[in-house]
């Protein structure tokens, strides 16, 4: 039996059989993988937030794997490695350079770093990988608990991976990491040894900081489903005064550089590209209303329609409180949607034409439709590397839109640029659909070589290069404006 420690529930928990038929028949092979791990002898609590042990972080795993559909726990598993990859290809491939770095940039517990130290050989590094891939996997737990209706379940395994985020890195805030002699974390991190000490910096800052946000963003979200506003509220806050984010109103899960300069609503008068977009207002119109009708014939600047639902397509996203989102691509992840584009070519040409657009591969431009009485909840966007500008279309009255504490309406013809990682809300309270085109484009201060390419892929550096020429790659995948995949952890769709 275990006994949890001060802050865990008082209850004496029976540890099963790791070869247990139940739990062999319920999870993935990846799941059964994990419960082959050596647990030796119980590792002394650690201080503070951090109070889980490897033992109490395994049953909390094993608690939540078995609220959910085996199909449920697969999937979360396979996203919950794919977020963990680069973590695992440092301890599990790096060596001890490998190590000493995930554990200098804050990405390890002490935990995880006292496994490595007190097993002998290679034992102490599997336990270690696969405390990881359980600590990820219960934020994906999490919001699958959360989507099938177990708010309460939910809120027990992302208090858990809160419980299991590592301490905050001293030498991370202070610039003085120095990457491993070569290093590709092939999932989302690459940093070289002739890396700048500020790209080192900057890539680590978002990638080590990850995990923590990820934990603490569905925690508060749990919490306001099961216990209410209030209770969401007071976990952002002790966020916050934990270092995760720098302001409760500004939240991005992906990238996050404090040093960048934070406005929620930007003058477009200061972004060139912007001003091009309220230039170019008849074309764009025009365009779109050729897309609406199905004709290749443009129409006036003054001749709008309403938008037809079966040329919008629909997103499915826990965001739409009511009403109906939809969108019609034209680049995303710096692909081109060949189709829409040939339809708009002008417009596509706009968008590739300047830098500020066609290298955002954090980002999507598309236009975009809200029907009448549509809420979109209060929501972040994932990066604070990009701005997101909306150039209004078609605008009926009664549309609104909250960025941090205040309030706008979207005009016909004018850009509206704001900070998405900023929490953002919108209603329409109008009689009639609303279309904007929403163009990404990168935070003025942001600076590709420092930001962006030590966080990317090799697929991703690929659609950079070939944007980059004017040689799109093609879009395969729908992507959400967040740029991410449609449906990803959604739990109808494992």
């Amino acid at each position: 039996e275990l006994h949890p420690s001060p802050g865990m529930a008082a209850t004496a928990v029976r540890w099963p059989p790791l070869s247990c038929q139940r739990h062999a028949e319920r999870c993935s092979w990846a799941c059964r993988r994990l419960g082959t791990l050596i647990c030796g002898t119980e590792l002394p609590p650690e201080t503070g937030l951090h109070s889980l042990t490897h033992r109490q972080l395994h049953r909390e795993w094993l608690r939540a794997c078995e609220s959910l559909a085996a199909a449920h726990v697969e999937r979360a598993m396979a996203l919950a490695q794919q977020q963990a990859a680069p973590l695992l290809n440092l301890v599990a491939v790096g060596g001890e350079e490998g190590i000493d770095f995930a554990a200098a940039a804050g990405a390890l517990t002490a935990s995880e770093i006292q496994l490595i130290q007190s097993a002998p050989g290679r034992v102490g590094l599997k336990q270690c990988v696969e405390q990881i891939i359980q600590r990820y996997s219960l934020v994906e737990l999490g919001q699958a608990l959360l989507m099938t209706g177990q708010a309460e379940s939910a809120v027990q395994a992302l208090a858990a991976a809160c419980a299991a985020v590592p301490e905050r890195s001293s030498a991370l805030s202070k610039g003085q990491l120095t990457p491993p002699t070569m290093l590709h974390a092939s999932s989302s991190l690459v940093v070289t040894h002739g890396s700048s000490r500020e790209g080192v910096r900057l890539a680590s800052l978002s990638w080590a900081g990850r995990f923590a946000r990820e934990a603490a963003h569905f925690y508060a979200i749990a919490l306001g489903v099961a216990r209410g506003p209030e209770a969401a509220a007071d976990a952002t806050a002790a966020a916050v005064a934990r270092g995760v984010w720098q302001d409760p109103l500004q939240r991005p899960l992906d990238h996050l550089d404090p040093s960048l300069r934070r406005h929620p609503f930007w003058d477009p008068a200061e972004l060139p590209a912007a001003c091009l977009l309220e230039r170019s207002f008849d074309t764009i119109l025009a365009e779109l209303n050729a897309l609406i009708s199905g004709s290749p014939e443009t129409r006036s600047s003054t001749d709008a329609v309403a938008p037809t639902r079966a040329q919008f397509r629909q997103y499915d996203s826990r965001v739409v409180a009511a009403g109906e989102w939809s969108d019609v691509q034209l680049y995303a992840g710096c692909r081109r949607d060949e189709v829409h584009c040939q339809i708009c070519p002008k417009t596509a040409f706009l968008l590739a034409s300047r830098p500020e657009f066609n290298t955002v591969v954090f980002g999507s431009h598309f236009f975009s439709r809200l029907s009448p009485g549509t809420h979109l909840s209060a929501h972040c966007g994932p990066s604070n590397f990009r701005l997101r500008c909306h150039l209004g279309l078609i605008v009926p009255d009664n549309c609104m839109i909250r960025v941090g504490e205040e309030v706008r309406a979207w005009r016909a013809g004018e850009c509206l640029v704001f900070d998405d990682s900023f929490e953002h809300e919108v209603w329409h309270n109008g009689t009639s659909d609303r279309v904007v085109l929403i163009a990404d484009m990168w935070h003025p201060h942001v600076k590709l070589e420092s930001h962006v390419l030590p966080l990317l892929n090799d697929e991703q550096r690929s659609a950079l290069e070939c944007a980059q020429i004017q040689e799109h790659m093609p879009l395969l995948q729908r992507v959400y404006s967040t740029g991410r995949t449609v449906c990803r952890g959604r739990a109808r769709n494992p």
